[in-house]
């Protein structure tokens, strides 16, 4: 199927946005923190066309889902796929850029409720191509900020910025350094001989479901209780000495602070070529996403261990959690014997992104 088969008219505009992996940093973006993922080969590709013939809708339709829908740009949101379109739609309306009524095709190689933000692709892929289409002087950065409002304000998914900044940013076979807090970042190249090996458990999450904005929830209770505007100024000491902090929340905060020294620490590791030790953060990283901050689950901790146990160097839960992939640090020269094994020892595990494996 073709945007010109279907609709009857040309594409105007195609663009593309990619997937991600979080290599390091999870949880920490809304919490002002610091984080380290790269942009996946997988993208998500979406044409549009203005239509003249119609009066404030859009006609979207989606290869993935098969489906074809009419929505009123006025229209309440409504749990659908199309709402991630109409949010972005109407943060350019907020911003007093008028809608034309849209023909909109969209197509993705990114697995939905994999942990790999096939969300946020879809939001940078929507508002890039009207900021072709109507040629609006809006950089990458205000791209991304305005996609995270998207999904933050129109879809009711309290996500940070990260995922939207390097879909929208980030650049192929470089980690993508970002400080949430100001929006600085860095990008830093991977090395050739490992390979980031993203495997998705076999269990989907839908982070607006699940008990994402709980945690998020949990950190700002706790950053309210240590008198600080966000976990991202809270330090070890200042943890083991509030006493009226509760368990369940200290254990949240430990998780956050170790975290932000961890990314700190990757990206050292990174750019000295010390993946032995980049390893071993990602498992402290996973542990710590197990113990401290409970987003784990059986499927992804099984598969984890077998990513170890068959020579990944590290591995650790990547995304919001419960559910979801890994992401596995494998010598180059290992990976096809690698991948046999975890296969075998979770069937239910599928690779994302390597033609090795």
């Amino acid at each position: 199927m073709t945007f010109e088969n279907l609709f009857g008219i040309s594409a105007q505009v195609s663009v593309q946005a990619p997937g991600r992996v979080n290599l390091m940093g999870e949880h920490t973006d809304y919490n002002n923190g610091l984080v380290l993922p790269t942009i996946l080969s997988q993208k998500t590709t979406v044409q549009l066309a203005i239509d003249p013939s119609a009066d404030g809708e859009i006609d979207a339709f989606s290869e993935n889902y098969q489906e074809r829908i009419q929505r009123h740009l006025s229209i309440p949101l409504v749990g659908h796929w199309t709402d991630y379109i109409l949010a972005c739609l109407q943060q350019l309306n907020q911003r007093q850029i008028p809608i034309p009524s849209l023909k909109i095709f969209v197509r993705s190689t990114i697995p939905i409720g994999a942990g790999v933000s096939s969300s946020a692709a879809l939001e940078v892929a929507v508002l890039k191509a009207m900021r072709d289409l109507l040629k609006l002087e809006l950089s990458d950065v205000e791209i991304a900020l305005m996609a995270q409002q998207a999904e933050s304000e129109g879809v009711g998914m309290p996500c940070g910025v990260m995922d939207q900044m390097v879909s929208s940013l980030g650049q192929s076979n470089h980690a993508f350094f970002l400080d949430t807090q100001d929006l600085s970042f860095e990008h830093i190249r991977l090395p050739k001989n490992y390979h980031f090996a993203v495997v998705h458990s076999g269990k989907t999450h839908t982070l607006v479901d699940s008990g994402y904005k709980k945690r998020r929830q949990e950190c700002e209770a706790a950053a309210a209780l240590l008198n600080l505007s966000s976990l991202r100024d809270a330090c070890l000491l200042e943890i083991e000495q509030t006493a009226t902090l509760p368990d369940t929340l200290r254990q949240r905060v430990l998780h956050v602070v170790s975290e932000n020294q961890r990314v700190l620490d990757s990206v050292a590791a990174l750019k000295d070529n010390r993946m032995a030790e980049f390893g071993q953060l990602m498992n402290a990283s996973h542990l710590s996403q197990k113990e401290q901050f409970e987003v784990t689950i059986k499927a992804t901790d099984a598969l984890w261990q077998a990513a170890i146990q068959s020579g990944a160097i590290g591995a650790r839960q990547t995304g919001g959690g419960f559910g979801g992939a890994i992401v596995a640090l494998v010598p180059g020269n290992v990976v096809p014997g690698w991948w046999n094994y975890v296969s075998n020892m979770c069937p239910e595990a599928r690779a994302l992104n390597s033609p090795q494996i």
